[in-house]
């Protein structure tokens, strides 16, 4: 195998391992030492126990997991209502679409109304009394 100048090899030179002694794919640690990508303990431990229910029953879980189960399941339900309940940037756009809509719609019927019969024929009644005054 051929040696460059320093004296390693070729493959020496090529291969470099980047990353960190047992790193997991798709898994990232932040600055501040937490983990991105992997669900936290207390969900696996969730996510166990609902394995455990459908296998056994709510029998087969101890007084301890069933009430981590409970707790995790309530503390989801109330993220779940109120991130449901925050307006996104999505919804507020919407709102304000059908705002001015409506707006245009009540400009398009004004329109249609001034250019009807009867308005013209209000505005002739109109034009001919201010005449005659």
């Amino acid at each position: 195998m051929g040696r460059s100048r320093s004296g390693a090899s070729f493959v020496e030179l090529v291969v470099k391992h980047h990353g960190v002694k047992g790193m997991k794919w798709g898994v990232r640690t932040l600055p501040n030492g937490t983990t991105v990508g992997t669900p936290a303990a207390d969900a696996r431990e969730a996510g166990r126990s609902k394995e455990k229910i459908a296998i056994g029953g709510t029998a087969a879980l101890s007084t301890r997991e069933l009430q981590s189960l409970v707790t995790r399941m309530n503390l989801e339900q109330q993220y779940s209502r109120l991130v449901a309940t925050q307006p996104t940037t999505l919804t507020k756009g919407h709102d304000q679409v059908k705002q001015i809509l409506g707006l245009a719609n009540t400009g398009v019927q004004i329109f249609n109304l001034a250019n009807s019969a009867a308005a013209k024929a209000g505005l002739a009644l109109i034009k001919s009394a201010v005449i005659k005054g």
